[in-house]
């Protein structure tokens, strides 16, 4: 018998709660005559912290928590998120990994959030397939791109995920803004919940989850914007996990999980992007916290691997 999660029950519960906000929250809102509600979370409006925090909440299904720490870099005190997640494969691969590739004529985005449950095209999605969401109920997705979606492509959106048009909610933020740069950082734990996939392991021997990861200042350009980003994850980011597993499962495997296992680790990300001029491109094993550490609920031992980089850091959010 499957699983029936909630995912997108809890985030449609955070989006209501957030638009009570939304002039405190400096966030906008659409309504297209269907029913459908676009929010800007930075593309017209500047956005801000708390939005971040719900924008990165609302793409866990629900299911994690979000909060704010200081982060030092050399002589520079930033911001960084911390994340905790109970519910790491649900929360994190099922609902916060950006992996439904969504195209219609000229717009193109990322989406993620618990609406990708509804469309089932992803394999990650096949693989877990006793999981899944009622149908005909409101969805939540959550796009990465610095264009609004119109009302035709909106309605696609909605139609791929198989539920009525009303209630149904697309959450838009920029990688440049301060809500996109907020709710990437916040893929802290998922980033490595990806790798351990991407290694074979099996995600249901990971209970839970924990991590810190800076905030990346916010960039005047999308493309620089998606460097930064990527290097406060890749090289600033920590992510700690509870296994219940053998040792030696996580032995065989514990090496290749942080980012310094690629053999493009070292460079900025905007360099590697510009050096193979296609993002699928660049080695897959360098998508990965800097640092991971293991706690085997089942052994008591405790594992690390990777390092923190503030040099690349520095050269990235300040040069």
């Amino acid at each position: 018998m499957g699983k029936r999660l909630a995912l997108n029950k809890n985030a449609v519960m955070l989006v209501k709660e957030m638009l009570k906000k939304r002039r405190k929250l400096n966030i906008d809102l659409h309504h297209y005559d269907d029913g459908i509600t676009v929010i800007d979370g930075g593309i017209n409006v500047k956005g801000g912290y708390e939005a971040g925090a719900y924008f990165s909440e609302i793409c866990l299904g629900g299911m994690g928590k979000v909060d704010f720490c200081d982060y030092e870099i050399d002589s520079y005190l930033i911001p960084a998120v911390k994340v905790q997640v109970d519910h790491p494969l649900e929360a994190c691969m099922l609902s916060q990994y950006a992996g439904w590739k969504i195209e219609k004529d000229d717009f193109f985005a990322m989406g993620s959030g618990p609406g990708r449950m509804l469309v089932r095209k992803e394999e990650i999605i096949k693989e877990y397939d006793s999981y899944y969401e009622s149908k005909n109920a409101p969805a939540v997705i959550v796009l990465e791109t610095s264009q609004l979606p119109d009302e035709s492509t909106a309605e696609y959106i909605v139609d791929e995920m198989t539920t009525p048009c009303s209630d149904s909610y697309i959450l838009v933020a920029p990688t440049e803004s301060l809500v996109g740069s907020i709710q990437i950082s916040a893929r802290i734990v998922e980033t490595g919940m990806h790798k351990l996939h991407e290694l074979d392991f099996d995600l249901r021997k990971v209970e839970a989850g924990w991590g810190v990861c800076p905030i990346s200042p916010t960039a005047d350009e999308s493309l620089k914007g998606i460097g930064r980003t990527n290097d406060a994850v890749l090289y600033g980011g920590t992510a700690y996990y509870q296994f219940y597993c053998e040792d030696k499962e996580i032995e065989k495997i514990l090496e290749q999980i942080p980012s310094s296992s690629s053999e493009d680790y070292g460079e900025k990300f905007i360099t590697l992007f510009k050096r193979y001029n296609n993002f699928y491109d660049i080695d897959p094993m360098l998508f990965s916290p800097a640092r991971v550490i293991i706690n085997n609920r089942k052994s008591g031992k405790v594992f690390k691997a990777g390092q923190i980089n503030k040099k690349i850091l520095t050269d990235s959010f300040f040069q």
